[in-house]
């Protein structure tokens, strides 16, 4: 994504990336500094780095780094798997999915997942359901399950309602799987009527094509 300088104005900057703001309409772009190679790390540099990091440090790391080209970039990712814990495995999800082998990937996904708390699973979720795991139709299910019986799924929140939000995921992962969506048309029906304005947008957007919603009323929750 071309940054539109006369626009976007620089607002925060780490050592991983920058994060640029618009104000008309309100938006911002996060921009990863090892795209451009501006940021780089080497393994070495990482084993010895990585026990000196806050936990925000190794996240923003984490969330940055798949961006990268150097070739060594699956060691770096076994060692996240090796010494991380959820929050910095959710991050490197997708990552784990797009370069490193199957037999590899799906595993530790697998056991990723079992150590996740309801609300913070969305990231691992998405990345099981792209990596060609056999389980995958089940353990979205599963999970579906727990999240629409959790007291909090409809409960009105400042922002956005993260249970709902995995619901919402749940549903697009299995949709995309290849499930009828006959199967989910009631909870589409309860999640696009959340007391969050934001969680009917998710709702919406990302689950409309599925149930009818004309592409005009389908809220551009991508693009946000």
């Amino acid at each position: 994504m071309k940054i539109d300088e006369a626009k976007m104005k620089l607002s925060r900057e780490t050592r991983w990336h920058r994060k640029y703001a618009l104000e008309e309409p309100k938006s911002f772009y996060m921009e990863s500094k090892f795209r451009d190679g501006s940021a780089s790390i080497t393994l070495a540099q990482l084993e010895a780095e990585w026990p000196k990091w806050s936990d925000s440090e190794r996240v923003d790391f984490c969330q940055e780094v798949g961006s990268a080209t150097f070739p060594y970039l699956p060691d770096i990712l076994r060692f996240v798997m090796r010494h991380g814990e959820v929050g910095h495995w959710s991050a490197i999800a997708l990552d784990i999915v797009a370069f490193l082998p199957a037999d590899e990937a799906i595993p530790f996904l697998k056991d990723a997942y079992v150590h996740c708390e309801i609300g913070h699973a969305a990231n691992i979720l998405q990345a099981l359901s792209k990596s060609g795991a056999p389980e995958a139709h089940k353990i979205h299910r599963a999970y579906l399950e727990q999240v629409w019986v959790h007291a909090d799924l409809l409960k009105q929140e400042q922002h956005i309602n993260g249970i709902a939000s995995e619901a919402v995921f749940c549903i697009a992962h299995l949709l995309g799987l290849g499930e009828p969506a006959a199967e989910f048309e009631d909870k589409f029906k309860v999640l696009a009527s959340h007391p969050n304005e934001v969680n009917r947008e998710m709702a919406k957007g990302f689950l409309g094509k599925y149930f009818g919603v004309p592409p005009a009323e389908r809220p551009d929750v991508l693009g946000k």
